[in-house]
């Protein structure tokens, strides 16, 4: 049972590294990439999957404002964004599905609602681009917005938690001590360096 475990971790990183070391070679002799710039991109993949991992974040609120970042058109940066997101939630879903961690009839109620939010969002970003003739700023500031919204919404869920769990200790640490004239006085005229 140990070596399946082994195996079940090693196959993956190995299948992964060949894959990564076959593609930076042909992205650099065909692609005409540098090697900065594949850098650039799987520190950007490795930052992803660690936060997703340890956070439970989507890979979609970090690929996004970072394609956008290196220069990607919106459209381009959205559609990669969800095609790797689509991986790594496939993966996630199916691991709570194998471990009956789902509710079967949210998951259609949420897929439902999703589908037809997806469409919509596409929708209105092609009748920006094309009947709206909208620059790019535009279409960026909505998918900054959409980030925006998710990291409030998350930090309102958050925020109780934090308040319950860190509150007695801010109280602690901030409370004022009043200090006598004196002590006072000393430490404002003792010179900063000696």
């Amino acid at each position: 049972a140990e070596e399946i475990a082994v195996a079940a971790m090693v196959l993956p990183l190995f299948t992964c590294t060949v894959v990564g070391i076959f593609y930076t070679i042909s992205l650099i002799t065909h692609g005409g990439w540098s090697l900065h710039r594949i850098s650039l991109y799987g520190v950007m993949a490795l930052g992803t999957g660690v936060l997703s991992g340890l956070l439970g974040i989507g890979g979609g609120l970090i690929f996004s404002p970072v394609f956008l970042l290196m220069g990607h058109l919106p459209s381009v940066a959205v559609a990669s964004s969800s095609t790797c997101v689509l991986i790594t939630s496939s993966s996630t879903s199916l691991q709570y599905l194998l471990t009956d961690r789902v509710v079967m009839s949210l998951m259609f109620l949420y897929g439902a609602i999703n589908i037809v939010a997806s469409y919509l969002g596409t929708k209105l970003v092609h009748w920006l681009q094309d009947a709206m003739k909208a620059r790019k700023s535009i279409i960026s500031g909505i998918v900054a917005l959409g980030v925006l919204i998710s990291t409030v919404l998350a930090l309102a869920k958050l925020w109780p938690k934090l308040a319950l769990r860190f509150g007695p200790m801010i109280a602690t640490a901030t409370q004022i001590v009043p200090l006598n004239a004196e002590l006072t006085t000393e430490i404002l005229e003792t010179p900063l360096s000696s």
